[in-house]
């Protein structure tokens, strides 16, 4: 595995996302989401195939697959195509991957992650009110 592959992984995606922690889910992917812009996959010589994969430039070889093994937020709440009490589907009044301009569908069009990282952000700034009011109570 190249050394910039190797630093891309530790910043964006160092733990896999069933071993993260619920609470910890959503930062997960949104700092994932994050590595997935164009600049710092061209920083790191890796690029996206086909939106289900990230390669190395260098030989083209599998690294990650981009799917719903990939994410944390998946890992705890995707239940037979429900998404039940994710922050993210909250966010959206839908699944991610549900309607043709959701985050997830506009980046198997487009590779854009911008819809996806801002409503991630939407969504943790949500949850993070949520947390707020309940320690008041």
């Amino acid at each position: 595995m190249s050394h910039k592959l190797l630093q891309w992984e530790a910043k964006y995606y160092s733990v896999p996302a069933n071993a993260v922690m619920k609470k910890d889910a959503l930062q997960h992917d949104l700092k994932f989401w994050l590595g997935m812009r164009k600049s710092i996959l061209s920083e790191s010589e890796i690029w996206v195939e086909s939106v289900r994969n990230i390669r190395r430039l260098s030989d083209g070889t599998n690294h990650l697959m981009i799917n719903t093994s990939a994410s944390a937020l998946c890992f705890h709440y995707y239940e037979e195509e429900l998404c039940g009490e994710c922050p993210l589907a909250k966010q959206l009044e839908a699944p991610c991957d549900s309607y043709f301009g959701a985050p997830w569908q506009i980046f198997t069009r487009t590779q854009n992650p911008n819809p996806m990282i801002l409503f991630l952000k939407r969504a943790k700034k949500a949850l993070t009110g949520i947390n707020k009011e309940r320690a008041k109570a």
